[in-house]
């Protein structure tokens, strides 16, 4: 949603970050995309959605779980964090499964003491969350991920 050329109206096509101009119309641009999304998928009930984000995706998606009217099972965020718009408890009491936060023990973007700092201040605030720290940087890895599918509430 916030694509644009690099150079004027040709060149490399670059994407920007979200600011504080005009964010909540950027807010609920991309609620109402993602909402589109799922919807054009026409899932039957027994679908369980699980919603996952990456780096800075992981404020997008849990903002579009408190605001969405889908039924969402589980949230997974993953080297990214919980923004401070959004009731921790109200997202928790929306979901069948405990939220699942993924940081690496070398993230770039965050230190070790933030990530500690993070966990402790989550973990006080909901009990239904359970914090990993895998080995690794700002990435996804295999391993962690294939933990994480086995260990989803999806039956």
């Amino acid at each position: 949603l916030h694509r644009f050329y690099w150079e004027g109206f040709n060149g490399n096509v670059v994407a920007s970050w979200m600011t504080k101009e005009d964010r909540d119309s950027d807010i609920k641009d991309y609620v109402v995309f993602l909402d589109n999304i799922v919807s054009s998928l026409k899932l039957s009930d027994k679908i369980k959605i699980t919603a996952f984000g990456f780096s800075q995706g992981a404020a997008t998606i849990t903002r579009w779980v408190d605001q969405t009217n889908h039924s969402i099972e589980n949230l997974v965020l993953w080297a990214g964090v919980f923004p401070d718009d959004v009731t921790l408890s109200t997202i928790s009491g929306k979901l069948a499964g405990p939220i699942q936060i993924y940081f690496g023990d070398q993230d770039q973007f965050y230190t070790s003491e933030q990530v500690l700092k993070l966990k402790v201040k989550l973990l006080a605030l909901e009990e239904n969350l359970i914090f990993h720290l895998f080995v690794g940087n700002h990435r996804i890895y295999e391993e962690p991920l294939n933990n994480l599918y086995k260990n989803l509430k999806i039956n």
